[in-house]
């Protein structure tokens, strides 16, 4: 079937998205309440999204299997039959434009490695143990130079980083240089623990979105919520990255971060 001119649902991902997991890929990491109940709504609906590309090992970019299973999801969506992207908010009807380049949107969700232990995080979860223990079936820096040497990502592309905390992924410095020199807007989430001369170079040159997630107003509140004393070493890292530009300060409510000291504070 050739879509190419005509209108059909599609999205941004499904045009040019591509999600990096430890040993397969995705077209995106949308999980949504698209399956419909027999009430004729998706309140009774099942978690759905997360359109698999399929399973995946080494260093060559599989642009193949990328492309053959793109078009057999869209031929899928536009004969009505189920797929997981039913549902989705992000499918539009439109003409789409063809894309010169194959990846537009990425997303690296390969490694689970962090420094903290908060007290929110999934990560702590028992059910999440098998996991964290799954390495990668790829190395990130020379899967992301074939992609790079073959012109399949745009240097106009948006990179949201997973984790895990990017500071301590091996990966992450040399990966993140390379798309910072290539011209990608990179999306970043850290707990500044560690400093990164990466990120403070691309907050100064505008290719950055970073936000840290502090959660509490006081020392002690911090190690309650995070599980390490760090809570001047963040401050301070989080002032150096200021001095670049813009980042966004996250607080996340829980049971142990409420009192009015903590709000104040913070």
């Amino acid at each position: 079937m050739d879509l190419l001119g005509k209108k059909q649902l599609s999205c941004r991902f499904l045009e040019g998205g591509l999600n990096i997991q430890q040993d397969f890929l995705t077209h995106c990491c949308v999980i949504h309440e698209g399956a419909v109940s027999e009430g004729g709504d998706a309140s009774g609906g099942t978690m759905r999204g997360m359109p698999m590309i399929g399973k995946f090992e080494g260093d060559v970019f599989p642009a193949d299997m990328i492309l053959a299973a793109r078009k057999k999801l869209k031929e899928d969506i536009q004969a009505g039959k189920d797929t997981p992207c039913g549902g989705c908010h992000f499918l539009k009807e439109k003409v789409w434009s063809e894309n010169k380049y194959l990846v537009t949107d990425m997303t690296i969700n390969d490694w689970t490695e962090c420094n903290l232990r908060c007290v929110y995080c999934y990560n702590q979860l028992p059910e999440f143990d098998e996991h964290k223990r799954k390495r990668a079936t790829h190395d990130l820096r020379r899967l992301m130079e074939d992609m790079i040497a073959k012109n399949y990502l745009s240097p106009n592309s948006t990179i949201h980083w997973g984790g895990g905390e990017v500071t301590i992924y091996k990966s992450f410095e040399p990966v993140a240089g390379r798309l910072l020199q290539l011209g990608t807007y990179q999306i970043v989430n850290t707990n500044a623990i560690n400093y990164s001369r990466v990120i403070e170079e691309s907050i100064r040159r505008g290719k950055m979105e970073v936000q840290v997630s502090v959660d509490a107003g006081t020392r002690e509140t911090y190690l309650k919520v995070k599980g390490k004393d760090k809570f001047e070493q963040v401050w301070e890292h989080i002032s150096r990255y200021a001095l670049a530009g813009e980042i966004t300060i996250k607080y996340i409510v829980t049971e142990q971060n409420t009192s009015i000291t903590d709000a104040v504070k913070f």
